[in-house]
């Protein structure tokens, strides 16, 4: 058991992404600090869905149900969801092509 992870270990440390501090492995070539709009990006679209979803809520209380104005924020939401999977795809397919 003990030279599985001794060769699991030397595998690591020989491959050229990987080093090994005293804590933990950590990677040389971090993709965060060019991921960073991104990530922006999608967490204030997710507030705007969350949002959203908050005001088609209010608008149910508040109509009873006799305006359209929850079916438009339930739209709007779906639109938004649809629209931040699509570019996480794009962006995806695009980080892999890069690479």
């Amino acid at each position: 058991m003990t030279q599985l992870m001794l060769r699991m270990v030397a595998i690591l440390y020989s491959n050229s992404h990987w080093t090994i501090s005293k804590t933990r492995l950590n990677l040389k070539n971090s993709t965060s600090c060019r991921n960073k709009p991104l990530k922006i990006f999608a967490a204030v679209v997710f507030l705007l869905i969350v949002y959203s979803l908050g005001s088609a809520l209010y608008y149910m209380y508040k109509d009873k149900g006799q305006s359209t104005r929850m079916v438009r924020s339930l739209g709007i939401r779906v639109g938004l969801s649809l629209f931040l999977f699509i570019v996480m795809m794009i962006s995806t397919r695009l980080d892999m092509m890069s690479e």
